[in-house]
């Protein structure tokens, strides 16, 4: 991996935090930090110039290609699979450079190292707000730089949920594709939608109103004891009357 330098204001700055700031473990960690992000910062923004400047040089060479392709005789499979080989890597570098997002954390980086600069600018120069007491200066500048880092860490936190957020939608959509085929959880469709039973349909009729069913809240006691036919079927269903008893036969002699 490429080694990036610092820039000789960036080292300047170095070292006046090393010759001034006295506290061991807040030098530390703000020379920790100020290097970490200009480093990272570089890295991106060598990374965005390179892809950006393939991304333009490609399509130029696939126009030559095609027009020298032409003129020169020949079958001409060369000049097809060397465009091809072009076209493919250009859509490899479009997705990669979507899914690491040089410029987004490039600009991110170095805003945040551009706001730890000037944080201790303002801590070594006694400027407002470190115009107070040596512990209570101490004490803000400690705090303002983690909310610094904090602030930075939660931009990064956003920027990878909204990079892995198509593939989650996908996920969903797939989900809910397969629930819809089969049939599971379902809602009733509105009586508008697209599918749902018009009123006036005659399978309306067929089905019935479901005012019509009894409710499972007017299920008897079961101290009472169950129901019997004639409750349930009503009053239509009349009991057969009982058969009359027949003469007892008296056998021949």
């Amino acid at each position: 991996m490429k080694k990036f330098s610092l820039k000789k204001v960036e080292t300047n700055f170095l070292e006046a935090v090393t010759n001034r700031v006295e506290d061991p473990v807040v030098k530390e960690r703000l020379v920790y930090l100020f290097e970490w992000y200009t480093r990272k910062a570089q890295h991106n923004k060598f990374w965005y110039n390179l892809t950006r400047f393939v991304t333009y040089l490609i399509p130029c060479l696939i126009t030559l290609i095609s027009v020298f392709a032409s003129i020169i005789a020949g079958d001409g499979k060369w000049a097809i699979a060397t465009v091809a080989t072009l076209s493919a890597a250009l859509v490899g570098i479009h997705h990669l450079v979507d899914h690491f997002r040089f410029y987004e954390n490039w600009i991110r980086y170095r805003d945040t190292a551009e706001k730890l600069k000037r944080e201790a600018e303002l801590f070594l120069n006694r400027c407002d707000p470190y115009n107070k007491s040596k512990s209570e200066n101490w004490k803000r500048f400690s705090t303002r730089i983690e909310r610094i880092t904090k602030a930075e860490i939660s931009s990064w936190e956003n920027l990878q949920e909204e990079s892995y957020r198509p593939f989650k939608d996908e996920n969903q959509a797939a989900i809910q594709q397969s629930s819809a085929g089969s049939g599971v959880n379902q809602p009733n469709p509105a009586p508008n939608a697209p599918g749902a039973i018009p009123e006036d349909s005659p399978v309306i009729d067929l089905l019935g109103d479901d005012s019509e069913l009894p409710s499972p809240l007017d299920a008897p006691d079961p101290e009472e004891g169950a129901p019997s036919v004639l409750d349930v079927l009503g009053p239509e269903l009349e009991e057969p009357e009982p058969l009359a008893a027949s003469e007892p036969q008296t056998e021949a002699k």
